[in-house]
């Protein structure tokens, strides 16, 4: 008796546990929505710099494909050519979602799914939330662009070092994810105020 009331109530405790933490399937899905959105702030970036200019990256193919094969069945997404490196490439100076995914994961997918999981296992409700929200965004950025860590050396310190133009950005890329995840969230008071207080 004693053994079958452990049992159950070890299989209640792992069925909260499991109820508690987001499964997969919806970090992925969360994942996908933020890299989506984080080609579209790139772009308007990009753009705002280069206008039409052509900003060609390689399509990741799978094991065995070749680029003809991919071209072939990857077609009819707009400005997609083999190159004279004889690498499949795409003009990703587009919209987002004329991109072919596994090239939009390629780019975003790694801070997106980083992002999906922070904000899925953290609750934003007051202004200390967004705050620690953007500081990890801001560290996620660092582990993912160590390539800019030369040119770009004052940027590589601590979210709270950093001056507010810059916090901002951090406190952008929060809400990019946050809205694909509940957009109310960056509709409360805490989330403008603090915005507004970055941007004086």
């Amino acid at each position: 008796m004693k053994l079958t009331s452990l049992v159950i109530l070890l299989s209640i405790f792992n069925f909260q546990v499991m109820a508690q933490k987001p499964t997969d399937v919806k970090i992925t899905a969360l994942t996908n929505k933020i890299a989506l959105s984080l080609h579209s702030v790139w772009l308007k970036g990009y753009r705002l710099k280069n206008a039409d200019t052509p900003r060609e990256k390689a399509i990741p193919l799978s094991i065995g494909e070749t680029a003809d094969s991919a071209l072939k069945k990857l077609g009819y997404y707009p400005k997609i050519r083999i190159n004279e490196k004889g690498e499949l490439v795409q003009d990703i100076n587009q919209d987002a979602k004329k991109i072919v995914p596994a090239l939009n994961l390629k780019l975003n997918g790694g801070p997106a799914r980083a992002y999906a999981e922070y904000i899925l296992n953290h609750d934003f409700k007051v202004r200390a939330d967004f705050v620690e929200g953007s500081s990890a965004v801001h560290e996620i950025w660092i582990l993912n662009n160590e390539w800019q860590r030369e040119s770009n050396p004052g940027l590589f310190v601590s979210y709270s070092e950093l001056p507010n133009n810059e916090k901002i950005k951090d406190l952008d890329v929060l809400k990019v994810a946050l809205d694909q995840m509940n957009p109310t969230i960056t509709q409360s008071s805490a989330f403008k105020n603090y915005y507004k207080e970055l941007s004086k």
